[in-house]
């Protein structure tokens, strides 16, 4: 008797679900105007043309559900904490401070100082082993694949 009472409550979880994606592809969806997605340069691990190319992909395609019913999509990427303008000489080659680290921000140890006991939230860590050097044409070569 169990059984045929689970059984029977597939078939009406199946029967719902099944109503539902009829009423769902019956509805018309309003598309939004704007779809404004925000991301870190922490994807990017690696930054010849390849990687950079491929983190973007996969980035889109994990968005892709959501972005299907966008008219536009903008991308903010949240790179530095603004110093990276007040430091510019208008060399794309020169590296680029950039939000590489996870934990405090206002410690009194730089990233990687301080006892090791520390936890995050009292000292920054690099957020990977050897994380890639951004440069300021690093930035402009994201950006640009991202548009």
């Amino acid at each position: 008797m169990k059984m045929q009472r689970a059984y029977t409550m597939v078939l009406v979880l199946l029967s719902l679900c099944a109503a539902i994606g009829k009423a769902d592809q019956a509805a018309e969806i309003v598309p939004f105007g704007n779809v404004t997605l925000e991301m870190s340069l922490k994807p990017f691990k690696q930054v010849d043309d390849a990687s950079i190319r491929a983190t973007a992909a996969e980035a889109f395609r994990q968005w892709g559900p959501l972005l299907r019913h966008a008219d536009r999509v903008s991308v903010l990427l949240w790179s530095s904490d603004g110093s990276e303008i007040l430091d510019y000489r208008g060399s794309l080659d020169d590296p680029m401070e950039w939000a590489k680290y996870i934990g405090g921000a206002n410690s009194k140890y730089a990233p990687g100082e301080g006892p090791e006991s520390l936890s995050l939230h009292e000292r920054p860590y690099l957020y990977m082993e050897n994380p890639p050097v951004i440069t300021y044409g690093t930035l402009r070569r994201i950006a640009e694949i991202l548009s």
